[in-house]
């Protein structure tokens, strides 16, 4: 083969073999996508979604991905606001694994019924892996602010505050699951009318460090 030929081909293969190497992208809210969710809806596992500080009035859902929410300046000035009208935030899977770091998540408001499934007028953790760095979950109403169940939960320099019905419910994560709170603050929750034990935090079958 002549050497040209040569030349053309090594980088020809070298191209096809890049091509299937995905890397991490940074996605910046309203820059790339122009809410949190459609930043979510269109990231890649271990891509990292930068959002600049303002209100955002969005419920948010993240199910069986790998990804990363925090404010592009570091400091707790991004706000998901559900105004009353459903979740903050759900995320979901075994595949889940979910770090968020310097936001505020208030006026959750989801309905109440019993049973596994069920709960979490803010957030509501299930069956994966979870990161709380430096967040506010506060006045959610009518079910627990936050409901960890079936995974691995840290939070880390967090506020529970002024939340109806209860701050956090750790469920259903025992031996190679965790909830884990390390400086974290609970203020002003209430228990509320549907749920009857610790206003802060329950736990019922889990393994706690406080």
């Amino acid at each position: 083969m002549p050497p040209r030929l040569t030349t053309i081909a090594i980088a020809g293969l070298f191209s096809v073999c890049m091509s299937g190497i995905a890397s991490a992208a940074d996605i910046r809210v309203p820059l790339d996508q122009p809410t949190i969710q459609a930043a979510i809806d269109a990231s890649a596992n271990d891509d990292v979604i930068l959002i600049a500080p303002g209100t955002y009035y969005e419920s948010l859902s993240v199910i069986d991905k790998q990804i990363e929410l925090r404010s592009v300046t570091g400091t707790t000035d991004v706000i998901v606001d559900a105004q009353d009208a459903g979740r903050c935030l759900y995320a979901t899977g075994s595949n889940t694994t979910l770090s968020i770091s310097n936001m505020i998540f208030q006026n959750g408001n989801e309905p109440i019924a019993r049973g596994s499934g069920t709960g979490g007028s803010g957030i509501r953790f299930e069956y994966g892996e979870f990161l709380m760095d430096e967040c506010i979950v506060r006045n959610c109403s009518v079910s627990t602010a936050v409901v960890c169940e079936f995974g691995r939960f840290d939070f880390i320099d967090c506020g529970f505050v002024d939340n109806i019905n209860q701050g956090v419910r750790a469920w259903n994560s025992f031996g190679s699951r965790y909830a884990n709170f390390q400086s974290c603050h609970f203020l002003g929750n209430e228990a509320g009318s549907f749920t009857v034990y610790g206003a802060a935090l329950r736990v019922a079958v889990s393994t706690v460090t406080v």
